[in-house]
């Protein structure tokens, strides 16, 4: 998972990788524990309050629930990926589940419904960027509305299994693409969620891969329960268990994570107040460990966040089966696995059109009916991580010509993917970095026209040109990121 922490710069978790498959053989339990078996996240709240919603955020486990009410908290969330969609949900009877077949596929496809800037959407649902929703005193989210009832977020695919009333869902639910999905936090002033923000983090998670490319959790298209399509992101801070953390930019985390550490992603100079709050000095304590107490409502420079997707009781991660030991194995739940194509000409600057920044999926097809797509110019295609990368390797990174560098702000290096292609037959040896190209896999078919814009970024992604299909390089020394692999092993 990557992070968008503050200004946009990205990050990841320290130690657990969400789209690994925790169910293998001596797959060790995802914990946040380093070498030195130290704990590194802190958790204030055990046990998961009941909610409603399919894609919801529990917030009360994160560092700023100290502040709330005093503070309100909202959160936004945003389409940074293919906006994947159902076709059937956009044809009458808007019906997608196939009860009756004994082999059901769960494909998806791009949008053919256009665009209202007004309302941010594709066609009457599809939502490129949410309202502002809220969390009530449990620490659950919800969108208010003037209806006499909330709105919660679901993700589109989850319809594969659930009766589908457009005008229900228009009124009761924010429908996001099953794609890559930013979603950012804002701490405010005072109680009023209209007050100035004082603080923001955001997370990104990517959709298309591990086991939430399987989701529903159902083995068939006709019916889901909660614990199939109910999923929650609960963000927590990651501090050390016997260390203080304080405001200067100078220090690093090496003696409480691993090896060199990570590079600082808060930086004390970047703080913002807005009046609100008198702002920290360098030498102030933020976390406090023998308290586990935090003294501002600003990350310090070596403090780091998780914000791991969990299954319907927020107990275990996403797609896995309730296990409450770290000493027992996860077992997989059940799912059919997705299948994504770009069939139509899509207008891709429409996504994340202000960072220009378009995630990968793991694996898509580009058909006959996308005869002229285009990756257009000053835009970056990349792959998401799926752990933090160490300070060492961000520095290596930054220096090299084909990931742009060299970087003057470390915070943007795109940094080499850990991930490795979901394709059992494609080169995916995790201790060879050359097979990061093959994590996300472009596949042209015939009659498929790709043209990549000049000026356009590409990391960690490799295109399968079929017979009859076409993949355009324009202005090729500008398209930084790219290697010839098509003969690599």
């Amino acid at each position: 998972m990557i992070f968008q922490i503050v200004n946009q710069f990205a990050i990841s978790q320290i130690s657990v990788n969400p789209y690994d498959d925790y169910s293998l053989p001596n797959k060790p339990y995802p914990s946040y524990i380093n070498s030195q078996q130290q704990e590194l996240f802190t958790t204030f709240n055990s046990i998961k309050l009941s909610y409603t919603g399919e894609y919801e955020i529990y917030v009360a486990d994160f560092f700023w629930w100290n502040f709330f009410p005093s503070n309100a908290i909202t959160y936004k969330h945003e389409v940074v990926g293919f906006p994947f969609t159902l076709k059937c949900l956009h044809l009458a009877p808007f019906d997608c589940r196939d009860c009756n077949n004994p082999s059901p596929e769960r494909n998806l496809y791009m949008p053919t419904q256009a665009f209202d800037y007004s309302l941010d959407r594709w066609g009457d649902y599809l939502t490129r960027k949410s309202e502002m929703g809220l969390f009530l005193s449990g620490g659950n989210s919800y969108y208010p509305t003037n209806l006499g009832f909330h709105k919660y977020t679901n993700l589109i695919s989850a319809k594969f299994t659930k009766i589908w009333d457009p005008n229900w869902a228009i009124d009761h639910s924010t429908m996001l693409p099953h794609t890559a999905i930013k979603t950012t936090l804002f701490l405010h002033c005072n109680s009023s969620p209209n007050s100035d923000v004082i603080s923001k983090i955001s997370f990104t998670y990517d959709n298309t891969r591990g086991r939430m490319r399987d989701y529903p959790f159902s083995s068939n298209n006709c019916t889901s329960s909660e614990a199939d399509h109910d999923v929650t992101f609960r963000p927590k801070i990651i501090v050390p268990l016997d260390e203080n953390l304080d405001y200067d930019d100078a220090k690093d985390n090496s003696s409480w994570t691993e090896q060199s550490g990570t590079i600082n992603y808060f930086k004390f100079s970047e703080i913002i107040t807005n009046n609100c709050i008198a702002p920290p000095i360098a030498s102030d304590i933020f976390y406090n460990y023998n308290g586990l107490s935090f003294g501002f409502p600003y990350l310090s420079p070596t403090s780091l966040i998780a914000s791991p997707l969990y299954e319907e009781e927020a107990s275990t991660l996403a797609g896995y089966l309730n296990v409450n030991s770290q000493t027992t194995q996860l077992i997989n739940n059940v799912g059919i696995r997705q299948n994504y194509f770009i069939d139509n000409n899509f207008e891709l600057t429409l996504v994340n059109p202000v960072e220009m920044t378009i995630f990968n999926p793991s694996e898509v097809t580009i058909t006959s009916g996308a005869n002229n797509l285009h990756f257009p110019s000053y835009h970056t295609f990349k792959t998401i991580n799926g752990v933090l990368p160490y300070k060492s390797k961000v520095l290596a990174d930054s220096q090299d010509p084909q990931c742009g560098g060299p970087y003057t702000d470390l915070r943007n290096v795109p940094v080499r993917t850990d991930l490795r292609s979901e394709n059992p037959n494609d080169p995916n040896d995790p201790n060879n970095p050359d097979h990061s190209v093959f994590a996300s896999r472009y596949y042209l078919e015939g009659g498929s026209k790709l043209t990549i814009d000049a000026c356009c970024n590409i990391y960690d992604a490799a295109f399968d040109v079929n017979e009859g299909a076409t993949l355009i390089f324009e202005n090729h020394p500008t398209n930084l990121g790219y290697e010839d692999k098509s003969n690599h092993v």
